[in-house]
Formats: C-alpha cells, sequence, structure tokens
C-alpha cells in the first residue's frame, strides 16, 4: 500500500516551496534563459506521483516564453511550450495572441512519477522570439506523494 496521499503546498504558501520574490531578467530570444532552484530537504521527501508549479512571469507576450522543470534526480520536463497561445486572434501574424501579456499559471507534470523529491529542482524559462523581454517574478512547487 502506498499509503496517505501528501500535498506539501497545495495553497503554493509555504515558503521553503518557494523562491521568494525574483525579478530576474528572462533574455529576449535566448535558449539559455533564466533557472532558479528550489531545494527540497529530506525530511520532506517523499516518492512523487506528480508535481505543480505555481509561475509568475511579467512578459507583454507571454506566448513567446517556454517553461521546463528539471527534477533533483535529471528528469525534465517541458511544462509549457514557446507560442503555447498560438491559437486565434493573431491579429499581427506575430504568432502570439493580441494582449497576452503576463503568466500567472499553475502547471503539473506527472513526468517524475516514482522519483524521490528529495533535492534541488530547476525551473528553466525562456523567451523564444525576438521582440520582447520579460522577469521571472516566482515560482513554487507542490508534490504530492507518498512518505
Amino acid at each position: 500500500t502506498l499509503g496517505e496521499l501528501v500535498e506539501q503546498n497545495h495553497n503554493f504558501n509555504v515558503s521553503k516551496f518557494s523562491s521568494g520574490t525574483l525579478n530576474v531578467s528572462i533574455p529576449d530570444n535566448s535558449s539559455t534563459g533564466v533557472s532558479d532552484v528550489i531545494t527540497v530537504s529530506s525530511d520532506d521527501a517523499l516518492t512523487i506521483e506528480s508535481v505543480q508549479v505555481k509561475l509568475r512571469a511579467a512578459h507583454a507576450q507571454s506566448g513567446e516564453l517556454g517553461v521546463e522543470l528539471t527534477s533533483p534526480q535529471g528528469t525534465k520536463s517541458i511544462l509549457m511550450n514557446i507560442n503555447n497561445s498560438f491559437l486565434l486572434l493573431d491579429k499581427d501574424d506575430d504568432g502570439t495572441i493580441d494582449g497576452d501579456s503576463n503568466l500567472n499559471i499553475v502547471l503539473t507534470s506527472h513526468a517524475f512519477y516514482g522519483e524521490s523529491s528529495e533535492g534541488d529542482w530547476t525551473i528553466k524559462i525562456i523567451d523564444g522570439k525576438v521582440s520582447t523581454s520579460g522577469t521571472l517574478t516566482d515560482w513554487s512547487i507542490n508534490i504530492l506523494g507518498h512518505d
């Protein structure tokens, strides 16, 4: 038996699972992007079922942004692809929805199923198009799993 499901940060308000305020520039049109790390201690370690990330970024055209999360074991999950908002209303043919500024979004991945949550979790934000740059404001992680 797996035991009871545990959520470590279901309201995204536990400071040890949060970056705090960052305000770090996201380089324009750069595959290097910007990265940040949240460390989960051995006392908080779970066997993972899924991971949620709450991300806030200031950007005039958030559809230009891509988001990748890497687990302590090195597993990578693309949480959001560049041009993710390329759906409709592209009035000026620039590949993004007009007015899709800023991100305040929760993204989920099951790519880390069965791994331990202990260690460094790295988020990487890239801007995939020339035009506007932005700022990674903050992010937090909620790990769902079992002791």
